[in-house]
């Protein structure tokens, strides 16, 4: 049973990684016109895949270091990435976080800051055995699921509300799954 959820526990933390296209997509400027949206959504999507695979592969490379102390650091890193989501969940309940993304250079400044926790868990999943492609295909859908429905909505009260919400939802069980980590033996 813990090795199964030890399988599952990447595709389960890459969707709740995929609740950070979701704000940002509600500041896609041009929603009148469904050609000026594509392009952004797609741009998001893909720096969550992008900066993934360069955390994945990038943690081959050194993260074996750490070896002795996988279950430590995978706690830490997910205990404080789901932390400063939860933190922003906050921000973004103010509108903090929102922003107008007129042009392309603003889209994906925007998408790569965002992307950052996704790096960060690219790096950490290096010590949990996972398949890739897979990851990396569930997580693709998943942020484009979001960038759309992002987009789709208006930016307002009950969107910044459903936005943070996400935020929260996902910062608290990355945070569980964190606590998880410590005691599941792999």
């Amino acid at each position: 049973m813990f090795k199964m959820m030890i399988y599952s526990l990447p595709i389960v933390l890459v969707i709740l990684l995929s609740f950070q296209v979701f704000p940002v997509a509600l500041g896609i400027s041009g929603k009148e016109n469904l050609r000026n949206t594509i392009l952004p959504v797609v741009i998001l999507a893909l720096s969550q895949i992008v900066l993934f695979l360069a955390g994945y592969y990038l943690g081959k490379k050194f993260m074996y270091l750490l070896r002795d102390y996988k279950s430590t650091v995978l706690f830490a890193g997910f205990f404080i990435i789901g932390i400063r989501m939860f933190i922003d969940a906050f921000k973004i309940r103010k509108g903090e976080r929102i922003y107008k993304l007129n042009d392309q250079r603003q889209i994906i400044l925007a998408a790569i800051a965002q992307s950052v926790n996704t790096f960060l868990a690219g790096l950490l999943l290096f010590f949990i055995p996972l398949n890739i492609v897979t990851v990396s295909a569930v997580l693709f859908s998943a942020s484009l699921t979001m960038a759309v429905g992002g987009v789709v909505l208006i930016p307002g009260k009950q969107s910044l509300s459903f936005a943070s919400l996400l935020y929260l939802i996902g910062g608290i069980l990355i945070v569980v799954s964190s606590v998880y980590i410590i005691f599941a033996a792999f």
